[in-house]
């Protein structure tokens, strides 16, 4: 389950092998049980995804855009974490391509109040707003550091993962402010609120560029996203499997080691409710 190296652990298990080190085997297979729930989150990238695409191309249905995508990063996790790592790095480099792309090409068209922190749009509801968006933020950062995820699998963990864990937060530091201050400053607040950034690319990027960012990055960032959750997010569940905390069966691999039926619940709980048009408004229950 766990090895150390140099002082540095090495987790096979994710979370779930961190968990069962320092509370127990018994907290562990709790955790990695109560894990198998958060594989649904990954139905609200399958619709984000085909919303972006229904952007760019509205005669393609959202939910079966979204469902492509995610089909493709299925079969790809299926041949194993280098095919998926190679994928992942070419479209990390595009991605940070593109979302600079469109902080230098949105500060010029900022509004002359951008610098006025004393505004009422500054904090919108205020504390409640305030609250709000640091819980927002809190769930669209913690996906980095699921790279604890594929330790076992990394070339000298003990440098490379705190490595990437600080290089990573760095620049989501760096990006998430700057992307963010030009989508909340460039049009009013009550024109991009609870919208994705198409309105505010469509205006500071000419039609080619604007393509080319929407591709390249919303997109992108998805999709990074989509690809590293088969491995990442079925970790911890994997984990339990192997010590006899769920069916033995769900964890069995194909020739090159990826637990295929494990993905396979993923991906099916992924796009199911997409397709079957599932409300995910708290009106549902």
């Amino acid at each position: 389950m766990a090895g150390l190296w140099a002082g540095s652990p090495r987790f096979r298990g994710s979370n779930y092998a961190v968990v069962s080190s320092l509370l127990g085997q018994k907290w562990g297979g709790i955790y990695s049980v109560l894990y198998l729930i958060t594989m649904i989150n990954g139905s609200t990238i399958c619709s984000a995804l085909g919303m972006y695409i229904n952007s760019i191309f509205p005669f393609i249905d959202a939910r079966i855009g979204g469902t492509a995508v995610i089909t493709v990063f299925f079969i790809l996790n299926l041949f194993g974490v280098k095919m998926m790592a190679g994928a992942q790095r070419i479209m990390t480099v595009l991605l940070l391509v593109a979302l600079a792309m469109f902080v230098v090409a949105g500060i010029p068209h900022l509004q002359p109040e951008a610098f006025n922190f004393g505004t009422s749009d500054f904090i919108t509801d205020g504390a409640d707003g305030f609250l709000t968006a640091m819980v927002l933020l809190q769930g669209s950062c913690v996906g980095h550091g699921l790279t604890i995820a594929f330790s076992w699998d990394a070339k000298n963990p003990r440098k490379s993962i705190p490595l990437t864990l600080i290089i990573t937060s760095a620049i989501i530091f760096v990006l998430y402010i700057s992307v963010s201050f030009v989508v909340g400053n460039v049009l009013p607040v009550e024109q991009v609120a609870g919208k994705p950034l198409t309105d505010v690319a469509r205006l500071v990027l000419p039609g080619p560029l604007f393509l080319v960012f929407i591709i390249g990055g919303p997109l992108l960032a998805l999709s990074t996203t989509a690809n590293a959750a088969y491995p990442s997010s079925t970790a911890p569940v994997y984990g339990g499997i192997r010590d006899g905390w769920m069916p033995a069966f769900l964890g069995k691999t194909n020739r090159f080691d990826m637990p295929w039926r494990l993905y396979l619940l993923k991906y099916l709980v992924t796009v199911v409710p997409v397709l079957v048009g599932f409300n995910w408004s708290p009106t549902w229950w």
